[in-house]
């Protein structure tokens, strides 16, 4: 593994987009594809550390990274001389040293504790259901279509990015 510079300032955010790319290439497969990307980021954060980069290294073998997440990812490790690496490096680094890199700054991006949907959106979900008899006793000539319309357009008006619908 190779020393990670303290994660700071516009590089360390798209560092950290491209640790969540690679997780989000991970979840795309047909073993994760059916979970919720909390519950697999989750799942993934409870792992132990030698479990995540086994994951992370097999999403830096397949999932395509953009030039600037890795010059990003690049810039918070050293060289063998100490000196931290610079986009001009990439072109003389092999693909096994750039995975290192990536792996390693994924790594220090894993430590990182950001929630996905804050504790009170969370409630906010768990409360929130569109009873679609009440809306079709309300409006009995309106069509599935229409009532599911409707309460989406009631959930995005309360702020909410998914819906319950009673039936």
């Amino acid at each position: 593994m190779n020393k990670v510079l303290e994660l700071k300032g516009y590089k360390s955010l798209r560092a950290f987009n491209g640790f969540h790319t690679l997780l989000l290439g991970m979840k795309m497969l047909p073993l994760y594809i059916s979970e919720s990307y909390e519950a697999f980021y989750n799942r993934f954060s409870e792992l132990d550390d030698s479990s995540k980069e086994a994951m992370l290294r097999e999403a830096a073998l397949f999932v395509d990274l953009e030039k600037e997440q890795i010059e990003a990812m690049m810039s918070f490790c050293y060289d063998k001389n100490g000196i931290p690496y610079e986009p001009s490096n990439m072109k003389n680094l092999k693909p096994n040293e750039l995975i290192e890199i990536i792996i390693s700054v994924c790594m220090e991006i894993s430590t990182i504790n950001i929630d996905l949907i804050s504790e009170s959106e969370k409630k906010k979900l768990q409360h929130f259901t569109v009873d679609l008899k009440k809306s079709f006793v309300r409006n009995p000539t309106a069509s599935l279509e229409e009532m599911i319309n409707c309460a989406f357009y009631e959930s995005a008006h309360i702020g909410i990015g998914s819906l319950n619908i009673g039936l």
